[in-house]
């Protein structure tokens, strides 16, 4: 388990976390095809690979 978690979240202590919350928005805005909702969830991947690769190494 810990191997596929190391694979996954890179190790990371963010990840994991943006992740759930692309995934939360994802079925949230799920049936609206504006550009807003596109938008929104490309930011919070986005957003978490930024902290992702500014989080300090385990």
């Amino acid at each position: 388990m810990k191997g596929i978690y190391k694979f996954v979240a890179g190790n990371s202590r963010v990840t994991p976390v943006g992740l759930a919350a692309a995934v939360a928005a994802a079925v949230f805005l799920r049936g609206r095809a504006s550009g807003a909702s596109a938008a929104v969830y490309l930011a919070i991947l986005i957003g978490t690979l930024v902290v992702a690769a500014l989080e300090k190494p385990q």
